[in-house]
Formats: C-alpha cells, structure tokens, sequence
C-alpha cells in the first residue's frame, strides 16, 4: 500500500507500508507484553498474598510505607530488602575547593604592563607554567570531589553489597 504525504513547504514523499509484516511485529510485540504484564501481576498478587496485613495496609491506603533506615553498621549478610539508603555522614560543605596560594597572593592590580620596563614572558614559558597550575587546580577539585563523596560512604557500601548479591545470583542461575 503507497501513501502520498505533504509535509509543510516540501515535495510529496512516498511512503511504502508492508502490512504483512507490520502486523506481524505488532502481534508478537503485544504479546510479548501481555506476557510479561502477566509475570508481574503475578509476582505482585504473590507478594501481597504473603504479607496480607501489610497489603491490606497497602490498598487502603494507596501510597507506600515508610521503612526505617539501615544502621551505619551492618554485615552483608543483613542486607534483605534495603527501601532507602542512609543520609550522609556529614553536613554538606562547598565543593568548590580553596584557591591556590599562588591565586591568593596575586591581584589583577599588580600586573605589569609596561613593556618596556620588563618584557613579555616568553610563549614557552607561559604554556609551562599554565600547565603546572591547572595540574594543581585539578588535583585540587579532585580532592575536594573526594571529600564530598566521603559522606556518601555508607550508601556506597550499600549499594555494592546489593549489586554484588545480585552478581552472585546471576552467577548461580
């Protein structure tokens, strides 16, 4: 089947549409999605089946339960259904770190001109010494990266505990 369209200010265009295989796709696609929409209401009806007093909770209230947060010491082997990861350690702080000591000592009033008095740095030199400072100024926005993640420690662990469980079934099945 051809189909003429218009777009808007440009020449017809022929679009060709096999029908034998579109509805083909479309069959297999709608029922791979019954199938799994199947699986998980499944899954979900079993679920509720086995905790009745909190599924009852559940439907009458429509919303989820709160779950008490995991304590900041745990063995791997507790981690069972984890809902909500720990706060961080510390109270936010800058992630920007401090300016270098080079950058505090000098002003934008101080620069010198006068190219007659002292000439211009060479090109080399210039290069090298941009380079020493940003090798510095990215050490130290690693750093300061560093010390913001610190308070993320405990959710970290949390979560590579959980994805190594998950490693470990995948490796069994």
């Amino acid at each position: 089947m051809t189909k003429k369209r218009r777009l808007s200010s440009s020449l017809p265009v022929k679009v060709e549409i096999k029908e034998e295989n579109v509805g083909n796709e479309y069959l297999m696609a709608k029922g791979r999605l019954k199938g799994v929409l199947k699986q998980l209401t499944e899954k979900s009806s079993d679920d509720e089946s086995e905790s009745s007093d909190e599924g009852q909770i559940r439907r009458r209230r429509g919303r989820r339960t709160s779950s008490p947060e995991p304590e900041n010491s745990w063995d791997e082997s507790e981690v069972v259904d984890v809902r909500r990861l720990p706060p961080p350690s510390k109270a936010f702080e800058t992630r920007i770190p401090s300016p270098l000591p080079e950058q505090l000592e000098q002003s934008k009033n101080n620069i010198n001109l006068d190219y007659e008095e002292c000439p211009p740095t060479d090109k080399n030199t210039l290069i090298r010494n941009h380079l020493q400072r940003w090798v510095k100024v990215k050490k130290k926005w690693i750093e300061a990266s560093a010390k913001n993640e610190e308070r993320f420690e405990s959710s970290f662990k949390t979560l590579q505990t959980i994805y190594n469980k998950a490693q470990e079934r995948a490796d069994e099945s």
